[in-house]
């Protein structure tokens, strides 16, 4: 049977980030992601009306960990601004920017699926991009996960991009493998099996940290 080696949980550090377990402190920032329009544009789900809708979500998540059904990180940035981008107007903060992590785990076959947020001041940046890379290469070698998948947003060009810079797949049979979106709608489905990561040789880091080329 798969476990999530949830206690003590995995926390994991980049270059600049560290992915640490969600905590109640988060709610307000995570309140404010999710009522961003522009952050929830692809996700399916209605934004919050209160906070205290997010700090339900975050205690469910945390249940989940607790019994080996899921394992979500916060995205906490470590660095400034100053590893980013210099020509920011409004130069980034070290703090909690975003959430990632796997759901929906089927421990018979040892898949999940992977899903993740980032607040739309911390975009263009790659932060997402190195946050992902550590969380599907944590599932390949700690977890032994055999696949990992991904469903977004047909529209969601960007995380498409990002997804396939990390070498997963588009399913050949979109829509018909796991469940139709809160919307209503079906995603497109991306799948990475842990040969081809393997076989790709991404478990160790590029020469630019946990960066991967464009």
């Amino acid at each position: 049977m798969l476990s999530l080696q949830n206690n003590p949980f995995p926390q994991i550090k980049t270059d600049r980030l560290l992915l640490r377990q969600l905590r109640d402190e988060d709610s307000e920032l995570l309140f404010e992601f999710r009522s961003d329009p522009k952050v929830m544009q692809y996700v399916g789900r209605p934004c919050p009306k209160k906070i205290e809708e997010i700090t339900e979500l975050i205690a469910l998540i945390n249940r989940g960990i607790e019994q080996n059904e899921t394992l979500f990180w916060g995205i906490e940035l470590r660095s400034s601004s100053s590893s980013l981008d210099n020509d920011l107007a409004d130069p980034l903060k070290p703090g909690f920017c975003g959430s990632i992590g796997f759901w929906r785990v089927n421990p018979e076959a040892r898949r999940a699926e992977i899903g993740y947020l980032l607040g739309a001041k911390y975009w263009g940046q790659r932060i997402m991009s190195e946050a992902l890379w550590a969380v599907v290469n944590y599932g390949f070698t700690s977890l032994r996960l055999s696949g990992i998948h991904a469903e977004i947003d047909p529209r969601n060009d960007a995380s498409a991009r990002l997804l396939q810079r990390l070498r997963f797949k588009r399913d050949a049979d979109d829509g018909e493998i796991f469940f139709p979106r809160d919307d209503g709608t079906n995603g497109h489905f991306y799948t990475l099996l842990a040969s081809q990561w393997k076989l790709e040789g991404k478990e160790t880091p590029s020469s630019e940290g946990q960066e991967l080329p464009e």
